[in-house]
């Protein structure tokens, strides 16, 4: 039976739910995805604060000479006292509003004098002071209580600042899931070794462990097994022991000696041998153990192993990480030459994709062929072509799955603005 590759997504991506949470020191959140929501622990500011360097008074909208109080406010030192009717206390960034005070002076807009007669100094602004300038009210950010962070939210180095901000040392976050990888095939070598001809140098074992560090699992490496039933049957019970999910690239098609689907029903993992109406990729296998550990079988074609581990794989790994949003994100860009295309199933070809000064552009790789590893290397993305598609031309507007990083937009438009 053929399936859409819709069908077979929805058919993967439902059957995975988030792993048991664990926690972990703010030094190790990176990346992770929050567990629970997170609530503020305290109000941010967490008290009324200068916003620049100055002097702290109260307006009063008519003078504009105070006279200097004595002492200063400065971020870390000790709590201001409150501020006497008519004079301004010196403060700093950051440093507490002494009590009476509503307003912050700039000091480039403050020229200290002495004072004879009071044998001390004032201060004369060049301008009327403006209540509340310059200053940062308590809790006008949020307040403790307020939810900051969903369950299910990405941290990056501006959450780890904020959490940070609040005070927080560990937080709960999915577990990362440990992904057994077994790349099977009598044609294969270890990189490094002697490579006979005939024989190839597994590239499936090292990309999709990049692939899975960079989803945000954790890549558990096997070697390469030869095309022997009992061996595989061997191979996949050990590599199941410690796995919540096990990738295997090869033996999932119907050759004399695609022996996967076999194997695995010997290591107790009864699985489903699919067609995906997809191209690169289309044999594609999916099952579960008793203890019910996932198995995909992905192509033994390097590219086509690549592009099915990003469409199920990832994906995969992301839900069971916990988050939301599984899918490989998506934009649409301008083709720059034309896709030529068969009808019959939906193509993800190879592009780079980049931002000129008014759009998103895909350049195709001129090499489109399941076995172009230059192409797969140079891409970012996979550009959609629907199934029922005849091709597309050099100009049109199509769907990319972005699996690698954008270039950012060109230096001389930063510069002209």
């Amino acid at each position: 039976m053929m399936r859409t590759l819709d069908e077979a997504l929805g058919a993967v991506l439902d059957s995975f739910t988030p792993l048991e949470p664990e926690t972990v020191g703010l030094d190790a959140a990176l990346g992770r995805i929050l567990a629970e929501p997170f609530v503020a622990r305290r109000d941010q500011p967490a008290f009324d604060n200068s916003a620049m360097d100055g002097w702290a008074l109260r307006a009063t909208g008519a003078d504009e000479t105070r006279v200097v109080a004595p002492g200063e406010s400065a971020a870390g030192g000790p709590r201001p006292a409150p501020l006497a009717s008519g004079t301004a206390l010196r403060i700093f960034t950051g440093a507490p509003l002494p009590p009476g005070a509503d307003t912050v002076v700039l000091q480039e807009d403050a020229v200290l004098e002495r004072d004879a007669v009071l044998d001390g100094d004032r201060v004369r602004f060049t301008e009327a002071p403006t209540p509340g300038q310059h200053v940062r009210r308590r809790a006008s950010e949020f307040t403790a209580g307020d939810e900051l962070l969903p369950a299910g939210a990405v941290i990056h180095a501006g959450t780890v600042a904020l959490l940070a901000s609040q005070g927080v040392r560990e937080l709960l976050v999915g577990r990362r899931p440990r992904v057994a990888v077994v790349p099977t095939g009598d044609e294969l070598r270890a990189p490094g070794s002697d490579a006979p001809e005939g024989s190839l140098y597994d590239s499936n074992g090292p990309m999709l462990a990049a692939a899975i560090t960079a989803a945000g699992g954790e890549p558990v490496r096997h070697r390469a097994v030869g095309d022997d039933r009992s061996a595989l049957a061997a191979a996949f019970a050990r590599a199941l022991e410690d796995a919540d999910l096990l990738l295997t690239t090869g033996g999932v098609s119907v050759g004399d000696h695609d022996h996967v689907k076999e194997a695995l029903a010997d290591a107790g993992v009864p699985l489903d041998l699919w067609k995906v109406a997809m191209k690169p990729g289309k044999p594609l296998a999916f099952g579960r153990s008793p203890e019910g550990k996932a198995v995909l079988g992905l192509p033994g074609n390097p590219v086509s192993a690549f592009v099915t581990f990003q469409l199920f794989g990832r994906p995969a790994i992301r839900r069971l990480l916990g988050d939301p949003r599984p899918a490989l994100p998506r934009i649409h860009a301008r083709l720059t030459a034309p896709l030529a295309h068969r009808p019959g199933r939906t193509e993800l070809a190879r592009v780079r994709v980049e931002r000129t000064t008014d759009a998103w552009v895909a350049h195709p790789h001129a090499q489109q062929g399941s076995g172009a590893l230059l192409a797969m290397a140079q891409a970012n993305a996979l550009a959609v072509v629907p199934a029922e598609s005849s091709g597309v031309d050099g100009g049109a507007v199509v769907e990319c799955l972005l699996f690698g990083d954008l270039p950012g937009e060109p230096y001389a438009r930063h510069l002209d603005t």
